[in-house]
């Protein structure tokens, strides 16, 4: 993740859903838990927070924090170590020990509920969402 340049604005995190309204799907919190564990993923999750970029390295969220000129070639050669491994052997490891976000992400786990549709139509949703939409027209052009 790419470090803020500015100490006063950091860079932030996060999955904003409930703050917005809506649920988050049990796919996702899977994928949280799995990546932070049960305590910082529904502390997060619970109140849709978004956290500043250091905090979500702490946490384990991130891997790594480089500044933004760095970002882009920290990914490519973190892809490269990856390419340079025994390919077969590093494509079944990885596969086996993400056998369950495969499970967690598999289409007929991904459908959308019909409870969670029912809540995009709230009242509560529908003005978290408007009142996100304004802050965001803020950022427009």
């Amino acid at each position: 993740m790419t470090r803020s340049p500015d100490p006063n604005r950091p860079y932030l995190i996060g999955l904003n859903e409930v703050q917005v309204g809506l649920a988050v799907p049990e796919s996702v919190q899977h994928l949280m838990r799995r990546t932070v564990g049960q305590r910082w993923s529904e502390r997060l999750l619970l109140f849709g927070a978004m956290i500043p970029a250091e905090q979500a390295l702490q946490i384990g969220l991130v891997d790594e924090l480089a500044d933004k000129a760095e970002t882009t070639s920290r990914a490519i050669a973190w892809l490269e170590a990856l390419s340079k491994l025994p390919r077969q052997p590093m494509l079944q490891t990885r596969t086996t020990m993400r056998a369950d976000l495969i499970d967690a992400l598999h289409p007929d786990n991904l459908r959308l509920e019909q409870a969670l549709l029912d809540t995009w139509y709230q009242t509560d949703t529908q003005t978290a969402l408007h009142a996100l939409a304004a802050r965001l027209e803020k950022y427009k052009d």
